[in-house]
C-alpha cells in the first residue's frame, strides 16, 4: 500500500443541502478557495443539482488529517442561519415589504439580510431574518426587531430556525445518552430552547419535509442551541490500513469504550489493506483522529495518543459530554 494512501483520509459530514448552494458560491467561488486554502477536495452530492433528485445533506471532505479538519471548520465557519418570527397583526396596517424602513435600517446596522415572507394560507407575514451561524449580529438583529414589533410583549415572542439533516440519522440523535454523548435533551436544558424533529412538526405547523428539525426559543438561546446543535450531527472519518495494521475485535472495543467511537472495518476492492470507518460526533472529531492514530500505531501527539495495548492503564479518563462540565464548551459558543 502506498505510503501517500496512508496518509489521506476523507471526513463525511452532515451539511443542510439547503445551503449547499452558499457554501459552493457563485460559480464554485467560495469552496474552491477552501480547497485552495486547504489542500482538500471537496465534494457535494450531484442529485441536489436537479430539482426533482434525492436530496443528500453528505458533504466529504479528502486530504490530510490537519487539511480535512481544517476544511470542515472552514465549512461549519461559513454556514448561513436564518431567524423567523411572526410580525404582529396589528404592524401590518404598514406597508411592509423590502422597502421598509425599519428593515433597511438593521441591514445597514447590523450586517444581516432582513425580509418580510407572507403565508398565504393565514394571511400572517413573518420576519426573516439571515446571516451567519457565528454571526452575533444575527441575534441582535432580531431582538432589535422583535423589541420594535412587539414593545413591552417581546420577551414573550419566540423565533424559529430551521435545519435538515438526514432522516437515518434522526433516531441517532434523539437516542444519545447525557452520561457518554453530547444530546439533544442536555441541549435544551442548557439553552432553554426547544427542538423539534419531523414527527411531532409535520402537517401542524406548515413544515412539511421529513428531514426537517425546528429550533424555537428567544434569538440568543435559539443561535446558541443551533451551534450546540451541529456538534451532535454524526462524523465519519474513513483511512487505509496496511493488513499488518488491521484492528482486532478486542481493539475496536476498546477504541469503543474508551472514546466513544464505533469502527467498521471493509475490505478494499483491490483487496490490498483495509478501509477503517470511525464515527462518532461531531465535538468529539478530536477523538477519531486519535482512534486512527492508535489503530495506525503512530506516535503520541500533544501526549493524547496511546498505543491500544496501555489504553486500559490509563489513568485520565476521557471526559467527553458531561453537563457539569459542559461550560468550557459553551464558553466559545457564546
Amino acid at each position: 500500500m502506498h505510503t501517500k494512501n496512508m496518509e489521506r483520509a476523507t471526513f463525511k459530514i452532515e451539511i443542510p443541502f439547503t445551503d449547499h448552494a452558499h457554501c459552493i458560491g457563485r460559480q464554485g467561488n467560495q469552496i474552491q478557495s477552501i480547497m485552495l486554502a486547504t489542500d482538500t477536495h471537496i465534494h457535494f452530492p450531484d442529485g441536489n443539482r436537479e430539482p426533482n433528485g434525492t436530496k443528500s445533506n453528505q458533504v466529504s471532505i479528502t486530504g490530510t488529517i490537519t487539511s480535512i479538519e481544517q476544511a470542515r471548520k472552514r465549512i461549519r465557519d461559513i454556514l448561513p442561519m436564518s431567524l423567523k418570527f411572526l410580525i404582529s397583526p396589528r404592524e401590518l396596517i404598514h406597508i411592509i415589504n423590502d422597502d421598509y424602513p425599519l428593515f433597511k435600517y438593521v441591514r445597514r446596522r447590523y450586517g444581516v439580510i432582513v425580509l418580510p415572507r407572507p403565508y398565504a394560507k393565514t394571511g400572517d407575514v413573518y420576519c426573516i431574518v439571515r446571516g451567519l451561524i457565528n454571526q452575533p449580529e444575527l441575534a441582535e438583529a432580531t431582538e432589535y426587531l422583535i423589541q420594535a414589533f412587539y414593545g413591552f410583549e417581546s420577551s414573550l415572542i419566540k423565533v424559529t430556525c430551521q435545519t435538515e439533516v438526514s432522516e437515518q440519522y434522526h433516531g441517532y440523535l434523539q437516542t444519545r445518552q447525557q452520561s457518554k454523548d453530547m444530546c439533544i435533551a442536555a441541549i435544551e436544558q442548557y439553552t432553554h430552547a426547544t427542538i423539534q424533529f419531523p414527527t411531532t412538526i409535520i402537517n401542524t405547523n406548515g413544515y412539511g419535509r421529513r428531514t426537517s428539525v425546528i429550533i424555537s426559543g428567544s434569538p440568543t438561546q435559539v443561535c446558541q442551541a443551533r451551534k450546540l446543535f451541529d456538534l451532535c450531527l454524526p462524523i465519519i472519518l474513513t483511512f487505509e490500513v496496511p493488513i499488518d495494521k488491521e484492528p482486532t475485535r478486542a481493539d475496536i472495543a476498546h477504541i469503543k469504550d474508551k472514546l466513544n467511537i464505533t469502527t467498521i472495518l471493509r475490505t478494499r476492492k483491490d483487496k490490498i489493506g483495509k478501509l477503517v470507518i470511525v464515527q462518532s460526533q461531531e465535538y468529539n472529531t478530536d477523538q477519531l483522529f486519535r482512534a486512527r492514530s492508535i489503530i495506525l500505531g503512530l506516535p503520541e501527539i500533544n501526549n493524547n495518543i496511546l498505543p491500544i495495548s496501555s489504553i486500559n492503564n490509563n489513568n485520565n479518563k476521557n471526559t467527553l459530554f458531561d453537563l457539569n462540565l459542559s461550560s468550557t464548551i459553551f464558553s466559545d459558543l457564546s
